[in-house]
């Protein structure tokens, strides 16, 4: 044990090799392991860490999110387009089924996997692209550097 302190509590192999400059000890390393178990100090280290067991929370609650991607505070009221509609009421396409009702003139925010909604920039479609079956699948939208070809999943649309 006196051995064991003056060498600051190391463990078994460092302690079998200091023992071993000097003298050898038969059964050694079963020896040093019941003096491990009896020190006090090297117990109070070799604790596991307390776990506490969680509280059943709703997912939309503990899942990890940016602040106030999922809520917000609007201080300068609704944003109107020129043309009267709502940027609040630009829903996903996806969502309002708004997939075959797209058209030339509506107002669309192209999506962007990197940046936030609230960053996506608004842009106007300028001609749709129907598939054989009638269903539009692909529009061309004008941005400021000409015009760009999007897929109608990649863009949210208003509802009017």
């Amino acid at each position: 044990m006196e051995m064991h302190q003056k060498s600051c509590h190391v463990r078994v192999q460092r302690l079998l090799s200091s023992m071993r400059e000097k003298y050898w000890v038969l059964r050694g390393r079963r020896d040093i392991r019941s003096v491990l178990q009896r020190c006090v100090t090297c117990k109070r280290f070799d604790v596991k860490p307390f776990a506490i067991a969680s509280s059943p929370l709703p997912a939309d609650r503990v899942r990890d999110e940016v602040p106030f991607e999922i809520t917000g505070v609007d201080f300068a009221g609704p944003l109107y387009l020129k043309n009267g509609i709502d940027l609040g009421q630009l829903k996903s396409l996806n969502e309002t089924k708004l997939k075959a009702t797209i058209k030339i003139g509506d107002i669309v925010l192209i999506g962007n996997d990197f940046r936030k909604r609230i960053e996506w920039p608004i842009r106007r479609v300028v001609d749709v692209m129907p598939r054989k079956d009638g269903c539009v699948r692909l529009v061309r939208v004008r941005t400021s550097r000409g015009e760009l070809l999007r897929p109608i999943q990649r863009l949210e649309c208003s509802t009017h």
